[in-house]
């Protein structure tokens, strides 16, 4: 990978990451493995905070990822929980 590449990974920019020419199957995939739910980074695609973008939605509450919940808890889990 580029130095470009590994950076749009690093900052998460999503959207940079779609202007370069990743194909959005592709965030899932990244998602997965960076412990970020689908719905998060739907929202930073937006531009808008979890809450407002899940504001948006049929299942407010509801957040997502291709990942397995076999390896213990994800990273926005930890940040879910310590919403409460």
């Amino acid at each position: 990978m580029s130095e470009e590449e590994r950076e749009l990974i690093r900052r998460h920019d999503w959207r940079g990451l779609l202007h370069y020419g990743v194909i959005f199957f592709m965030f899932e995939k990244l998602g997965a493995v960076t412990g970020i739910s689908n719905l998060h980074i739907y929202a930073a695609m937006r531009g808008e905070s979890l809450e407002a973008f899940q504001k948006t939605r049929n299942a407010p509450g509801a957040l997502y990822s291709v990942t397995g919940k076999s390896g213990g808890k994800l990273d926005w889990d930890k940040a879910e929980q310590s919403k409460s």
